[in-house]
C-alpha cells in the first residue's frame, strides 16, 4: 500500500460567518458563494457548526476544511483509498461533531485556497458521516466516486464537513446550538494528513523517473523484479 501527503503550501480552512440579525442558517451555507476568512497555512485545520449569541452582532459561523494531494503518481485503477487524519481535539457541547468528505468540483487549485472555494459540490460524499476518535489518527474509507475522481485527476482536493449542519443541514433550527467542533492537525510535522491506497497495476511511483507502464523495460527486469533495481 502506497502512500501520498496533502500538499500543505496549498488547502487550510475556509470560515463563513453572517450576522443572525438578518440572515439565516441556510443562507451561511448555500446562499453565498464566498468565505468571509480563509487560512491557508494553519497548523490546524477545522470543522464546525456554531451560533455566536452576541447581544450587539450574533453570527452563524461554520468552517469548511481543504486537503489538497499531488495524485500524479496514481497511473492504475484504485482498488482502495483512504483518507488519513489526526485528531487534535473535539468540543462536543450541544452536538456529537462528526465529520464526511467531499471531493471538489474542480479537483485541481492551481494556487492556494481563495474564499470563493467555498461553493458547495456536486459529487456528492466521498466516504460515510464518521464520529473521529480524538488525538488519535482516523481512517476514512473513500467510495467508489472517491476512488473515480483521485483516478482520473493529477491533483484532487478534498472538502472536510461538519455532517450534521453542513453536509446533511439539519433544517429543524433557527440557529446551530452553540459550538461543536472537530480540530485537525493539519501543516504539522508528522502528523500531515494522507492519503493510502492500493492499485491493480504499477506501484504508483517512479524508479529514477521511469514511470510504472515501463518498469519491464528497465535492463530487461520484470515488475515482479523490481525490488532488484537499485536495490528499490
Amino acid at each position: 500500500m502506497a502512500t501520498i501527503n496533502a500538499t500543505t503550501a496549498q488547502g487550510g480552512y475556509l470560515q463563513q460567518s453572517r450576522a443572525a440579525s438578518f440572515l439565516s442558517w441556510e443562507d451561511t451555507l448555500f446562499n453565498v458563494g464566498s468565505a468571509t476568512s480563509a487560512d491557508v497555512n494553519g497548523t490546524y485545520i477545522y470543522t464546525r457548526a456554531q451560533y455566536v449569541a452576541s447581544f450587539r452582532n450574533p453570527l452563524w459561523v461554520s468552517r469548511r476544511s481543504y486537503l489538497v494531494f499531488d495524485t500524479s503518481a496514481i497511473t492504475g485503477t484504485l482498488t482502495s483509498l483512504s483518507l488519513n487524519v489526526f485528531v487534535n481535539s473535539i468540543l462536543d457541547t450541544n452536538y456529537t461533531p462528526d465529520m464526511i468528505v467531499e471531493v471538489v468540483n474542480s479537483p485541481t487549485l492551481s494556487t492556494a485556497l481563495t474564499v470563493s472555494d467555498w461553493a458547495p459540490y456536486s459529487y456528492g460524499a466521498v466516504t460515510t458521516a464518521t464520529a473521529l476518535g480524538n488525538n488519535t489518527w482516523n481512517t476514512l474509507t473513500m467510495n467508489s466516486t472517491g476512488l473515480s475522481q483521485t483516478e482520473s485527476n493529477n491533483e484532487v482536493t478534498f472538502c472536510l464537513k461538519d455532517n450534521y449542519y453542513d453536509y446533511a443541514y439539519y433544517t429543524n433550527l433557527t440557529d446551530p446550538f452553540d459550538d461543536g467542533y472537530i480540530e485537525y492537525r493539519y501543516n504539522y510535522s508528522g502528523y500531515v494528513p494522507y492519503l493510502d491506497y492500493t492499485m491493480t497495476t504499477g506501484y504508483g511511483q517512479t524508479v529514477n523517473g521511469i514511470i510504472t507502464a515501463n518498469y519491464q523495460n528497465i535492463d530487461g527486469v520484470s515488475k515482479m523484479s523490481i525490488s532488484k533495481v537499485l536495490g528499490v
